[in-house]
C-alpha cells in the first residue's frame, strides 16, 4: 500500500527533499567510513615498523640483561673460588656450611646448659676444646683453600673472616696457650674464662 498516494503536493515535495537528504547523508557516511578505513590502514602501516623496533629493543634489553647476570654470576663464583688446592673446594659446599652451622648451634646450646650448671665443669671444658678445635680446623682449611684471598678484598667480603681469625686466635690463647704456660710454670694460673670464647664463637 503506497502511503504517498494520500499526500498532497507540498508533502510529497517535502518527502522527496528529505529522501534526497538521506541519500546525500548515506553517501557522506560511506565516504567517511572509507576514509576511516584508509586511516586505519595507514595507521597500521606506520605502526608496524615501530612495533617491530620495540620488539627488537626489548630483545636486546633481555640479551644485555642476561649478559649482566652472567658477568655478576661469574664474579660471584670467582669470589668464592679458592686459589689453593682444588680438592679443598668442598669447604664452600652446602654440606660443609650446614655442618659448620650445626656445630655453632651445638656450641650455643652447650654454653646455655653450662650456665645453668646442668653438667660437670670438666664436660664443658672437653666440649669447649672440641668446639675450638673445630673452629681452628675450619679456619685452617679455608685459609688453605682461599689463601691470601680470604683476608684480601672488599671490606664487606672479608671482615667476617678477620673476625673469625681474631676469635679463634683469642680462643687458642685463652684455652690452650695460657693453661700450657701455667702448667709449665711460665705464667700465673689464668683466671677462669670458661665459655667466654664460646660466647664469641
Amino acid at each position: 500500500y503506497d502511503l504517498t498516494a494520500n499526500l498532497n503536493d507540498a508533502k510529497t515535495e517535502e518527502l522527496e527533499h528529505l529522501q534526497d537528504e538521506i541519500d546525500e547523508l548515506e553517501v557522506r557516511e560511506a565516504d567517511i567510513m572509507q576514509r576511516l578505513d584508509d586511516f586505519d590502514l595507514l595507521y597500521k602501516n606506520r605502526r608496524a615498523p615501530l612495533v617491530q623496533e620495540l620488539q627488537d629493543v626489548q630483545e636486546k634489553m633481555q640479551k644485555v640483561g642476561k649478559e649482566i647476570q652472567d658477568i655478576l654470576a661469574a664474579a660471584k663464583k670467582e669470589a668464592t673460588l679458592g686459589i689453593g688446592p682444588q680438592w679443598l673446594a668442598w669447604v664452600e659446599s652446602w654440606t660443609f656450611s650446614f655442618f659448620s652451622n650445626l656445630v655453632v648451634v651445638c656450641n650455643i646450646a652447650v654454653m646455655l646448659l653450662h650456665r645453668r650448671k646442668l653438667f660437670h665443669i670438666w664436660v664443658g671444658q672437653v666440649l669447649d676444646n672440641f668446639f675450638l678445635f673445630w673452629y681452628t680446623l675450619e679456619l685452617a682449611i679455608k685459609i688453605g683453600y682461599h689463601q691470601h684471598k680470604l683476608f684480601q678484598g672488599a671490606f664487606s667480603h672479608v671482615w667476617w673472616n678477620w673476625l673469625d681469625l681474631g676469635i679463634v686466635f683469642s680462643g687458642i690463647m685463652d684455652q690452650w696457650v695460657a693453661p700450657a704456660f701455667s702448667a709449665l710454670g711460665l705464667a700465673d694460673e689464668p683466671q677462669s674464662t670458661t665459655h667466654a670464647t664460646s660466647s664469641l664463637q
